[in-house]
């Protein structure tokens, strides 16, 4: 039996200009959502949803493996930081793990094309940012 309690309230979507200051959150709960920009994990802490880049999954996956359900309960740091995509600047919201690293996560980068340790840069397509 599902536990609906977390779908009873509206939580909002967090845009970069929501992020004024750096905060840590515990992720209450991470969903696969489909959407007009494809399907991709969505972390849920408190009143807020993060729709995750390649980027951020990457640099999760990192400290604490590919599994969604070893990320319940971690806590993450929620900022933003500028890239450049296309050679357009861009703000984005960054996740860091705060919670230690999980024993047997692949420490490597999960993707292999995407450098977890630094922001994207470089042609990268802007529809994974969302």
């Amino acid at each position: 039996m599902a536990d609906l309690s977390n779908f009873a309230v509206s939580k909002t979507y967090l845009k970069p200009k929501d992020v004024a200051e750096p905060f840590v959150t515990k992720i209450d709960m991470v969903e696969i959502e489909t959407s007009k920009f494809g399907t991709k994990p969505v972390l849920s802490f408190g009143e807020h949803k993060l729709t995750m880049s390649t980027f951020n999954v990457a640099r999760l996956g990192k400290a604490w493996g590919m599994n969604d359900d070893e990320w319940v309960g971690k806590e993450i740091e929620v900022s933003t930081e500028m890239i450049t995509i296309n050679k357009d600047d861009v703000l984005v919201i960054t996740t860091n793990p705060v919670s230690d690293a999980v024993a047997g996560a692949d420490q490597d980068d999960p993707f292999n094309k995407v450098d977890a340790d630094g922001p994207p840069t470089a042609n990268m397509n802007p529809d994974a940012l969302d």
